[in-house]
């Protein structure tokens, strides 16, 4: 709510968001305001009370990072998908810390918080350049927006791609998960690797 509240202008030059609901005027920034506010400090004080601190922890800074880091980065900097992907990962260890598993000494949280950072490059890369020009027309800096024919934007994805198709069989070699995680995404993955490669 508060990313939107804070790109409500951006939001509306964009046909992919300009019918959310502050640009078009259905909910108005005091109401996202209160929302915001109650939500937040609702959601941690849940996250604390069944979690502990540690949740209620990578909770705010999570907000904080996409907040106060990633949104105003997105018109100043290409490289701001590197910051979002760890905004857009840190849930993972929400969940992982809530349900007892500790940050430290265990594989599990980091595997799928990697395997989610690793994801989303490609996942963001792929939205702006199909969005180019409402990417471009809004301000925002984005890698892509200058490839013409997605080649570029093909050749920024495929590292990500093999990593994403390689962690899988690093997870079940070292016990992390069972050997069925690394077969479907292997699978998965390799599939779209042989796209990105002849694309």
């Amino acid at each position: 709510v508060i990313n939107q509240m804070m790109e409500k202008e951006r939001d509306a030059n964009m046909a992919r968001t300009k019918n959310r609901p502050l640009p078009t005027g259905r909910i108005t920034m005091p109401q996202a305001g209160v929302f915001a506010g109650v939500t937040c400090s609702l959601g941690t004080a849940i996250l604390f009370n069944v979690g502990g601190p540690m949740p209620a922890a990578v909770a705010l800074s999570t907000a904080a990072l996409y907040t106060m880091v990633y949104t105003p980065m997105k018109v100043k900097s290409p490289y701001n998908t590197h910051i979002g992907s760890i905004a857009g990962s840190l849930p993972v260890l929400i969940g992982f810390s809530v349900a007892g598993v500790p940050l430290f000494g265990d594989l599990a949280p980091w595997t799928l918080f990697l395997l989610q950072t690793l994801w989303q490059f490609p996942h963001f890369y792929a939205l702006a350049w199909l969005f180019r020009v409402d990417y471009s027309r809004a301000g925002y800096r984005m890698f892509p927006l200058a490839d013409e024919t997605g080649h570029e934007t093909a050749a920024m994805c495929r590292p990500y791609m093999i990593a994403l198709a390689a962690l899988p069989v690093a997870a079940s070699a070292l016990g992390v998960t069972s050997w069925m995680f690394a077969f479907s995404g292997m699978l998965f993955n390799d599939v779209h690797c042989n796209l990105i490669t002849t694309t």
